[in-house]
């Protein structure tokens, strides 16, 4: 009898490269216990300094409680502190970072360059967040790619392999999906969101979006090295998801090279 073989992340595995990649969003996320509170006027002078080419500018999340009265239900608003926004400008302009009170959220949205970049400017912010609020721990570090695709006259399966069957005998086309898978990874403390929708724009377009989604809440430390094998490990999955389920007219679409 043959032994089962476990699957094995190889850091040193390779993907085509792809000169039109349909990525319109990326994004690595750390979510932390509170440690150290933030003081505003601080951060916001240290963001100012460390980060010129961005716009920094305050965050608020509103909030609103009902209460029972005698004259029936009231209704409460007030907003709460949530951080800095930053948004780039010149070489920057395309990123969109939120650094919060419990983490950071960094986004290149369009215009997804390479990996390397996106990790380097991702982790600048992160040891500032480390620096200024002294988090013990990672709740969770994630990495999410969006894809989008506009279809016109093409149709999902044009791209993807695996779309969900539609019943026989009923001559029934297809205007939009939504599938959801929940993953986890055998033998690593990985688990990947991974969505595939064919939806309509606020224009009318149909759009593919394949959205990938790699998180752990097993993080060992918050320091740079910890953190970069997450990283890397979570970057593969996240390719070996993707072209696992594009087809070849998909890969020549996007430019593979």
């Amino acid at each position: 009898m043959s032994q089962w073989n476990e699957f094995t992340i190889d850091l040193e595995e390779t993907f085509p490269h792809l000169s039109r990649p349909p990525i319109v969003e990326a994004v690595i996320h750390w979510q932390t216990a509170v440690g150290k509170m933030l003081d505003k006027s601080q951060v916001n002078d240290e963001l100012t300094k460390r980060f010129p080419n961005y716009d920094c500018r305050q965050q608020q999340v509103s909030l609103a409680e009902f209460k029972g009265s005698p004259d029936g239900v009231e209704m409460s608003a007030s907003a709460k502190w949530d951080g800095f926004r930053l948004n780039g400008k010149d070489d920057a302009e395309h990123n969109v970072v939120q650094l919060k009170p419990n983490g950071v959220v960094f986004s290149r949205v369009k215009h997804y360059d390479c990996w390397e970049t996106l990790e380097a400017e991702a982790l600048r912010f992160w040891e500032v967040f480390v620096d200024l609020a002294e988090p013990p721990v990672i709740e969770r570090l994630g990495v999410r790619f969006i894809n989008q695709v506009e279809l016109a006259n093409s149709t999902g399966s044009y791209f993807l392999k695996g779309i969900p069957s539609l019943p026989q005998g009923m001559e029934l086309s297809r205007d939009s999906f939504f599938h959801q898978d929940t993953l986890q990874v055998s033998g690593y403390p990985y688990q990947i969101n991974w969505i595939r929708a064919v939806q309509r724009t606020l224009e009318n377009e149909r759009v593919l979006i394949v959205d990938i989604d790699v998180s752990t809440s097993q993080v060992e430390s918050v320091e740079r090295e910890a953190i970069k094998k997450c990283l890397a490990e979570m970057r593969i999955l996240k390719n070996k998801l993707f072209f696992s389920c594009a087809k070849d007219s998909a890969l020549k679409h996007f430019g593979r090279e």
